[in-house]
């Protein structure tokens, strides 16, 4: 099955694996489920919406186009959330920074269903340019927002591993849409 016939499974997938990671996380990090609970809640309801699609598609069109921004919105306002959280009293043996590429290449495999109109029209160097220039846009707006939040700030290091997850679930979507040669055929 490819990405860009069953989305909404895939948007299942990816919201509800990020659902229990979520969960998993709170737990191993001894993290206060008050911090983190609006996190997961979004990314439950992230899950939900795409089961309900999956069940009933929205119709093709401009429903269709609307219906596939949800997942990103939901997304965007999850990584807004975590950033305006410091968690100052969480201490890891893990380098925390390893979330940034996780969580900016699940949006970028969220923004390539977006940007796949790009894709079948003009091919895959507009659709990547568009993408990732999407996705950085939003990994600036996220640094500058940390720059005002208590014990956090704008770093041009996390910004760099946004970059590489972005990168990272761009390469997911054309892998998994190119793995059929009728899929082959239209890129």
């Amino acid at each position: 099955m490819e990405f860009s016939t069953k989305p909404w499974l895939w948007i299942g997938l990816i919201y509800g694996s990020q659902s229990l990671g979520a969960i998993l996380v709170t737990w191993l990090f001894g993290i206060n489920m008050r911090e983190t609970i609006v996190a997961i809640l979004l990314l439950v309801m992230g899950t939900a919406l795409a089961l309900f699609f999956l069940y009933r598609p929205p119709r093709p069109g401009k429903q269709e186009t609307l219906s596939l921004l949800l997942p990103t919105l939901i997304y965007c306002l999850f990584i807004f959330y975590l950033s305006s959280k410091s968690f100052d009293d969480v201490t890891t043996s893990v380098d925390t920074d390893l979330f940034h590429p996780v969580e900016y290449a699940t949006l970028g495999i969220l923004l390539c269903w977006n940007w796949q109109p790009v894709l079948k029209r003009r091919g895959v160097f507009p659709f990547i340019l568009g993408v990732l220039s999407t996705g950085m846009l939003y990994g600036i707006t996220d640094e500058l927002h940390q720059s005002f939040v208590s014990g956090r700030d704008a770093d041009m290091y996390d910004l760099v591993l946004d970059i590489v997850g972005l990168s990272l679930g761009c390469l997911a979507f054309l892998y998994g849409s190119t793995r059929t040669p009728a899929a082959r055929s239209r890129l």
